[in-house]
């Protein structure tokens, strides 16, 4: 039996002339391709913050469709200690990562489901999938030509007020380093340090930001080791950092100024004065 069922259908498409794109400012790297819209966020808030979504039921609840995404908002509801449930009444704004439904049309029965990513000027960016009604995931944050039912907040995140931005601050989660994007906002290549839910830069990450699993501080990337170089001087034996790039361990040969892997010394590559080859002890 399949425990992941349709959400929404091809109807949900809408007409691009009335949606406006933006840059990503959250992570999106786990959520999937080439699924209905229900199904895109039951795969990806699992994967992403270990958080189930509901199944929608195989009936009717009033002008929402079977297994359509709308049931999530009307009586599919996920479990409240985990989720927020938060009406479209004004009273707040959406923040990054909260799952947002929107209710069935005349056109569209089945309603439609996703993630936000940020809310710029009033507008809400989402993530989702089969919004034009190819199954596909959305190829940047979009708003959403309809008004919401409202989202669901993740206990575990902060509420960021749909502020967006890269310029950190406000609040954070637990104490400890974070890369932007990773459970809160900012640039992803900046670390920043959360103490008492206040958000700092600790440093910026020339080489990226490496998110680590939840209870490891993420931290900056190192920079890459140099490529070994494939040119050499004079001909003949050399150990690796003797004159050319190279493992120490190693006895590389030269040859009309191409290096070649010679031997690999089984204890130690002796390097011998200049003029004389160096070689395997």
């Amino acid at each position: 039996m399949c425990v992941l069922l349709v959400g929404c259908s091809s109807a949900v498409a809408q007409s691009t002339s009335q949606v406006s794109y933006a840059s990503a400012q959250a992570d999106w790297s786990q959520f999937p391709d080439y699924e209905q819209c229900l199904v895109g966020v039951q795969i990806f808030y699992p994967a992403r913050f270990n958080a189930s979504v509901p199944i929608a039921g195989e009936f009717w609840s009033g002008d929402c469709a079977p297994e359509g995404a709308c049931h999530v908002w009307y009586d599919a509801t996920p479990d409240p200690g985990t989720w927020e449930r938060i009406p479209n009444d004004g009273s707040e704004s959406p923040s990054m990562y909260d799952m947002i439904v929107f209710g069935p049309t005349s056109t569209n029965p089945y309603g439609h489901i996703a993630s936000v990513d940020h809310v710029e000027g009033g507008d809400v960016y989402v993530m989702d999938d089969n919004y034009n009604g190819d199954e596909r995931r959305a190829w940047q944050p979009h708003t959403v030509s309809r008004g919401a039912l409202g989202w669901y907040h993740l206990r575990s995140l902060p509420k960021d007020g749909g502020g967006g931005g890269s310029g950190g601050g406000g609040y954070c989660p637990n104490n400890g380093l974070y890369c932007g994007g990773d459970y809160i906002q900012g640039d992803p290549n900046t670390l920043y340090r959360c103490s008492g839910h206040q958000l700092y830069v600790e440093q910026q990450c020339d080489n990226g930001c490496q998110w680590n699993p939840a209870g490891v501080d993420d931290a900056c990337k190192t920079a890459p080791p140099p490529p070994v170089s494939q040119w050499c001087p004079n001909d003949g034996l050399y150990c690796g950092g003797d004159y050319i790039q190279g493992d120490p361990a190693t006895l590389y040969q030269c040859s009309g100024h191409v290096l070649y892997v010679y031997e690999s010394c089984a204890n130690a590559c002796v390097v011998q004065p200049n003029g004389y080859d160096d070689y395997c002890e």
